[in-house]
């Protein structure tokens, strides 16, 4: 299993082209595998968002990305036709530290990258992750 946790930010992604108040999550799944969103939907709170999705296909890499408003909290969860799963989960309170969580479950074959974008203020506005199979 991998884990990670990110309790500072940096311009990277989205940045301050992305409104207040909204998560965008990008996800590139570069490997030949079925990379399946379980729920089709990301829960933001007490809210719950049937996920804006725009999907695409390619022989690099299927790209699944999603902005939702209001996603102070909340987890999205990606499985593998494997059985492995990705799992990003945030907290992003109106005071304090935003913190975001990275896990890897299930599966040695795959590895993850990722960086975290930020607004004009200094707060989490975008997360991208990229799974990638090892061993060519």
């Amino acid at each position: 299993m991998s884990h990670f946790i990110h309790e500072s930010s940096w311009k990277a992604v989205g940045g301050s082209d992305i409104p207040p108040g909204r998560l965008t999550i990008f996800l590139a799944n570069g490997t030949d595998d079925t990379l399946n969103f379980e729920t089709n939907e990301v829960q933001a709170g007490d809210a719950r968002f049937p996920a804006n999705i725009e999907a695409s296909s390619s022989a690099i890499a299927n790209v699944w990305s999603t902005t939702m408003p209001g996603a102070t909290s909340g987890a999205a969860t990606w499985a593998l036709a494997n059985g492995a799963r990705l799992q990003l989960r945030w907290d992003l309170p109106q005071y304090g530290k935003d913190r975001v969580e990275l896990s890897l479950e299930g599966s040695d074959s795959y590895a993850c990258a990722w960086q975290v974008g930020t607004n004009e203020t200094n707060r989490i506005s975008g997360i991208a992750v990229a799974l990638n199979k090892l061993g060519g």
